[in-house]
Protein backbone atom coordinates (compact mmCIF):
# COMPACT_ATOMS: atom_id res chain seq x y z
CA UNK A 1 0.00 0.00 0.00
CA UNK A 2 1.01 3.77 -0.82
CA UNK A 3 0.18 6.66 1.72
CA UNK A 4 0.74 9.91 0.73
CA UNK A 5 2.61 12.15 3.05
CA UNK A 6 -1.17 13.75 4.22
CA UNK A 7 -1.83 9.90 5.35
CA UNK A 8 -4.32 9.21 2.73
CA UNK A 9 -4.03 5.63 1.01
CA UNK A 10 -3.35 6.33 -2.57
CA UNK A 11 -2.82 2.51 -3.69
CA UNK A 12 -4.21 -0.76 -2.36
CA UNK A 13 -3.11 -4.11 -3.29
CA UNK A 14 -4.22 -7.67 -2.89
CA UNK A 15 -1.85 -10.40 -3.76
CA UNK A 16 -3.31 -13.90 -4.30
CA UNK A 17 -0.57 -16.46 -4.06
CA UNK A 18 -2.86 -19.55 -4.69
CA UNK A 19 -4.45 -18.04 -7.91
CA UNK A 20 -1.50 -16.07 -9.26
CA UNK A 21 -4.07 -12.75 -9.08
CA UNK A 22 -3.35 -9.37 -8.25
CA UNK A 23 -6.31 -6.80 -7.48
CA UNK A 24 -5.77 -2.88 -6.92
CA UNK A 25 -6.84 0.09 -6.28
CA UNK A 26 -5.34 3.32 -6.84
CA UNK A 27 -6.45 7.15 -6.07
CA UNK A 28 -6.10 9.73 -8.91
CA UNK A 29 -2.28 10.71 -9.95
CA UNK A 30 -1.02 6.99 -8.98
CA UNK A 31 0.50 5.15 -12.32
CA UNK A 32 0.11 1.49 -12.64
CA UNK A 33 0.75 -1.28 -15.40
CA UNK A 34 0.84 -4.96 -15.96
CA UNK A 35 3.97 -5.96 -18.11
CA UNK A 36 3.72 -9.03 -19.60
CA UNK A 37 6.11 -11.60 -20.16
CA UNK A 38 6.85 -11.19 -23.90
CA UNK A 39 7.22 -7.19 -23.09
CA UNK A 40 3.78 -6.31 -23.77
CA UNK A 41 2.79 -3.24 -21.48
CA UNK A 42 -1.10 -2.26 -20.41
CA UNK A 43 -1.41 1.17 -18.36
CA UNK A 44 -4.23 0.57 -16.18
CA UNK A 45 -7.20 2.18 -14.93
CA UNK A 46 -7.48 3.17 -11.24
CA UNK A 47 -9.75 0.14 -10.20
CA UNK A 48 -8.76 -2.60 -12.90
CA UNK A 49 -10.35 -6.32 -13.01
CA UNK A 50 -8.27 -8.79 -11.17
CA UNK A 51 -4.81 -9.21 -13.08
CA UNK A 52 -4.09 -12.93 -13.59
CA UNK A 53 -0.24 -13.65 -13.93
CA UNK A 54 2.18 -15.74 -15.71
CA UNK A 55 5.79 -16.23 -14.96
CA UNK A 56 7.47 -13.31 -15.81
CA UNK A 57 4.86 -10.86 -15.46
CA UNK A 58 5.11 -8.00 -13.66
CA UNK A 59 2.96 -5.04 -11.96
CA UNK A 60 4.72 -1.72 -11.91
CA UNK A 61 3.00 0.99 -9.74
CA UNK A 62 4.48 4.72 -9.00
CA UNK A 63 3.33 6.82 -6.55
CA UNK A 64 2.12 10.37 -8.20
CA UNK A 65 5.38 12.61 -7.10
CA UNK A 66 6.46 10.25 -10.56
CA UNK A 67 4.16 12.10 -12.72
CA UNK A 68 6.16 15.59 -11.58
CA UNK A 69 9.41 14.04 -13.74
CA UNK A 70 8.12 12.07 -16.50
CA UNK A 71 4.54 11.86 -18.24
CA UNK A 72 2.93 8.26 -18.37
CA UNK A 73 4.15 7.77 -22.39
CA UNK A 74 7.68 8.35 -20.96
CA UNK A 75 7.30 5.75 -18.27
CA UNK A 76 5.53 3.84 -20.30
CA UNK A 77 8.44 3.72 -23.05
CA UNK A 78 11.02 3.30 -20.57
CA UNK A 79 8.93 -0.23 -18.92
CA UNK A 80 8.01 -1.69 -22.24
CA UNK A 81 11.91 -1.21 -23.60
CA UNK A 82 13.84 -3.16 -20.49
CA UNK A 83 13.94 -6.99 -20.30
CA UNK A 84 14.89 -7.08 -16.73
CA UNK A 85 13.07 -10.14 -15.40
CA UNK A 86 14.02 -9.02 -12.13
CA UNK A 87 11.94 -7.01 -9.80
CA UNK A 88 14.59 -5.37 -7.97
CA UNK A 89 16.42 -4.42 -10.98
CA UNK A 90 13.54 -2.78 -12.43
CA UNK A 91 12.76 -0.75 -10.06
CA UNK A 92 15.91 0.38 -8.87
CA UNK A 93 16.80 0.97 -12.83
CA UNK A 94 13.46 3.15 -13.14
CA UNK A 95 14.11 5.06 -10.01
CA UNK A 96 17.70 6.33 -11.79
CA UNK A 97 15.69 6.91 -14.98
CA UNK A 98 13.71 9.17 -13.02
CA UNK A 99 16.51 10.51 -11.30
CA UNK A 100 18.26 11.48 -14.71
CA UNK A 101 15.07 13.15 -15.97
CA UNK A 102 14.57 15.38 -12.89
CA UNK A 103 18.37 16.43 -13.69
CA UNK A 104 18.75 15.97 -9.99
CA UNK A 105 19.01 13.05 -7.36
CA UNK A 106 16.46 15.55 -5.11
CA UNK A 107 12.45 14.70 -6.18
CA UNK A 108 9.84 17.56 -6.12
CA UNK A 109 7.59 14.95 -4.02
CA UNK A 110 8.07 11.56 -2.66
CA UNK A 111 8.22 9.17 -5.36
CA UNK A 112 7.82 5.35 -4.79
CA UNK A 113 8.60 2.49 -7.19
CA UNK A 114 6.70 -0.89 -6.41
CA UNK A 115 7.08 -4.19 -8.34
CA UNK A 116 5.82 -7.22 -8.16
CA UNK A 117 7.20 -10.21 -10.43
CA UNK A 118 5.69 -13.72 -11.19
CA UNK A 119 8.21 -16.04 -11.01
Amino acid sequence: MFDSPSGERTLEIYLDHAMLTLTCAAAEGVRHYLRLADSTLKPLPPLPEALAFSPGDAYIALTPGASKIADSPAIARFLHLRDYFNADKLAVALLMHLVELAGTDEFPEDVTVLVIEAR
